[in-house]
């Protein structure tokens, strides 16, 4: 027999479906929250949120209804060189140019996944920036690229050209590429009807390493990410849990003479894959005989591509790390508030965190060696880097039960959903081994659209919100 309590929830819901099905209702609604997304000023949002929180409809149904409906007539195929058609997205990256494959099955009726391919380059010129992605997208089945594999994936393909900036190589680890990537998806999401859920990443050489660095900026927007003969200098590998990694590289990355350098040396993806394994964290490592030349590692990385349209993100996974700090280097470890349902508020700004470092080291200059005996000399260490940054873990237990630990961290807030707790009963949070919070929860408009407003993202929308201070448990 179901409880008075589950029975008066389910009520609940049955009347805010009721309310939310009359359309002067849900078109005053949509109106409000749209209001809500577009204003800054403090005082207004409080009271258009009152306003929203005063109708009882389902939290999440009220956002996902401002997600944009994907355009009837479309073109399927191959495209090249093409500018973003999102007027605010092409006025902000006038100069990037997108290759993409919509797969001629595509229907917009139907949601299908996204793949985002970062392409390899190094530090090229504008020109030649802006025409890399043809190298990995172009569906000629003797061309060497993977345009056959992505054109059967299942799933559009999109290969933007990396942000141009004179002299930089690792264009995929700039702070405007976490930004970017979600404006890639949000172009596609304007013009087709793309599963939030269903958005995995890849990137091969110095797209290899955006894949090790975005998996660490936002491992909370990929079904998977995979990273091709890439690299790797700082991380915190814990935080990417519940977004598998699969890493492809070659055996002969360096190779004397026709490689000479450790750019991308597979070392690096050896230690990944070491120290994940150690982690027990969701990956896979495949390592092939080959060279950087893309032959061997395009076999390896096609049958990684047909397996993506299987992947799906879990918004809900129950065990989350955040961290406030991460990134590719020492230099480049950037801001980060959010992560799934986990989002900092507030850290120690001086404490620090033992990050995972690894750099290459080769024999004293002053050592007497031929070129040849240098390089073979060359290794890769690993070690701990002491940095600025805040750590929160948090898991679900089940039965509304969350166990959070938290280093250097002041205050932090918890997103739920319905399916991740059961609403009609208290909530209860221990922090640090400490109770710190055992009260009912309500779901909410208000808080249903902050939680979208975090990153623009239609499939981490989560209903209610609880703030913490992990500072209380220490009282």
């Amino acid at each position: 027999m179901r409880s008075q309590a589950v029975v008066a929830c389910a009520a609940l819901i049955v009347s805010g479906a009721s309310l939310w099905a009359q359309q002067p209702v849900r078109e005053k609604v949509k109106r409000l929250a749209r209001e809500y997304l577009e204003t800054t000023d403090a005082a207004k949002r409080a009271e258009l949120a009152r306003e929203l929180d005063a109708f009882d409809c389902d939290p999440e149904s009220v956002v996902l209804s401002l997600k944009p409906k994907p355009p009837a007539k479309f073109e399927a195929g191959y495209f090249e060189k093409q500018c973003f058609r999102t007027p605010e997205l092409l006025a902000k990256y006038p100069d990037a140019r997108l290759y993409y494959i919509v797969p001629e099955f595509y229907r917009p009726g139907k949601a299908i996944g996204l793949i985002v391919m970062m392409h390899g380059g190094g530090a090229d010129p504008l020109d030649r920036t802006q025409t890399a992605p043809a190298r990995y997208l172009h569906p000629s089945p003797k061309g060497p690229g993977l345009g056959v594999p992505f054109r059967e994936s299942g799933m559009i393909t999109v290969a933007p050209c990396a942000l141009f900036k004179e002299g930089n190589s690792s264009r995929w680890c700039r702070i405007d590429t976490d930004d970017y990537i979600r404006d890639v998806i949000a172009e596609f999401e304007n013009h087709y009807n793309i599963d939030p859920n269903r958005v995995a990443l890849a990137g091969y050489s110095m797209g290899g390493y955006g894949a090790f660095h975005q998996i660490q900026r936002q491992p909370d927007r990929f079904s998977v990410v995979l990273a091709g003969a890439g690299g790797w200098r700082l991380a915190w590998w814990p935080v990417i849990r519940g977004t598998p990694l699969w890493i492809v590289h070659g055996e002969k990355d360096a190779n004397w003479p026709v490689r000479k350098m450790h750019t991308t040396d597979v070392a690096y993806a050896r230690l990944a894959h070491k120290i994940l394994a150690e982690h027990g964290i969701d990956h896979e490592y495949r390592e092939h005989p080959g060279g950087h030349d893309r032959k061997d590692a395009f076999q390896a990385l096609s049958e990684f591509i047909a397996r993506m349209k299987d992947m799906k993100r879990d918004a809900y996974y129950p065990h989350v790390v955040n961290v406030s700090r991460r990134g590719w280097t020492s230099n480049d470890r950037f801001p980060a508030e959010h992560n799934r349902w986990l989002t900092i508020l507030e850290d120690d700004k001086k404490a620090k965190l033992p990050y995972d470092s690894v750099k290459g080291v080769s024999p004293p200059k002053d050592q007497k060696m031929s070129d040849e005996e240098r390089f073979r000399a060359w290794k890769a260490e690993l070690s701990k880097l002491e940095r600025p940054g805040a750590v929160v873990e948090a898991v679900n237990r089940g039965k509304n039960r969350f166990e959070v630990t938290t280093q250097n961290i002041h205050r932090f807030a918890l997103w739920l959903h319905p399916k991740m707790v059961d609403f009609a009963k208290p909530i209860r949070v221990t922090v640090n081994g400490k109770e710190v919070f055992n009260e009912r929860v309500k779901p909410s408009i208000s808080a249903a659209l902050r939680s979208y407003e975090r990153r623009r993202d239609w499939g981490l929308i989560y209903t209610a919100e609880i703030q913490l201070d992990a500072r209380e448990q220490a009282k």
